[in-house]
């Protein structure tokens, strides 16, 4: 049997528009389910801590060896620098006017009287003599003549001046003090000597035929007498404190003599 098909009501012939809010009905379905109920807390788990791991053992401290020393750095000295130049000298200065020269002195006055005292009491020590005499001659000469036990007769001239001063041929008659080691001049009649330490007097290398000094020692320090080459014959070396001698040379012995 054909069964014929129901023929379609077409219903586009005049469509009625529907509007659809999803955002309403989702926001309702949400309000519609029950609120869930929370439960109980439960309680806190045990915080329980691991034991402590073991400590290790220490590593060994190992130094390192020392770094090898470098050597020296060599050491050079710089080049010399030039001298400077020589400056250049001052002009010379003015020389001064010269002064006026000095009054002269006086002249000396010698005094013949204690002279003669003196050379009378040295020449009287002189054992050898029978007799002297003393003259004076012109001016300041003194002739002095000696008479020997043994016949002799000898006749010495000599020229007195004072101060310190010696000339040619003369002999100073006041003491010649001296603080060192010296040596005696012929023309040089006394000597004093005074030091606090030893010292030495040298005689003549060339003394002339007659020649004589009287030779005191004043000082603390001894005072040797030194023939230079000579012998002195009866001196007691050395000469102590307020000691003293009268020395002689003697050209027919050949040495000083103490008078």
């Amino acid at each position: 049997m054909q069964v014929q098909a129901k023929k379609r009501k077409n219903i586009t012939a005049n469509p009625t528009r529907v509007h659809v809010d999803y955002t309403r009905i989702i926001s309702e379905a949400i309000k519609a389910i029950p609120e869930p109920i929370k439960g109980d807390k439960g309680d806190q788990g045990e915080s329980i801590q691991g034991a402590q791991g073991l400590k290790g053992d220490k590593g060994d401290s190992i130094r390192g060896a020392q770094g090898i020393k470098g050597d020296k750095g060599d050491s050079i000295q710089g080049a010399k620098g030039e001298h400077g130049r020589k400056g250049t000298q001052g002009d010379k200065g003015i020389q001064g006017n010269r002064g006026k020269e000095g009054k002269k002195g006086k002249d000396a006055v010698v005094d013949y009287e204690r002279i003669f005292t003196s050379l009378k009491r040295e020449l009287s020590k002189d054992r050898t003599l029978a007799d002297f005499s003393i003259k004076k001659r012109g001016g300041s000469t003194l002739v002095i003549t000696k008479l020997y036990r043994d016949g002799r007769k000898k006749e010495e001239t000599i020229t007195l001046q004072t101060g310190g001063g010696t000339g040619g041929g003369s002999v100073q008659v006041d003491p010649t003090t001296v603080t060192t080691s010296f040596s005696i001049g012929s023309t040089v009649l006394s000597y004093n000597a005074n030091s606090a330490t030893a010292i030495t007097a040298t005689l003549p290398a060339s003394p002339t035929a007659g020649e004589f000094h009287y030779i005191t020692n004043v000082g603390v320090g001894e005072l040797t007498i030194d023939g230079n080459g000579k012998t002195v014959a009866g001196v007691e070396n050395p000469l102590k404190q307020y000691e003293g001698l009268t020395l002689e040379y003697s050209s027919d012995l050949g040495y000083w003599v103490v008078k």
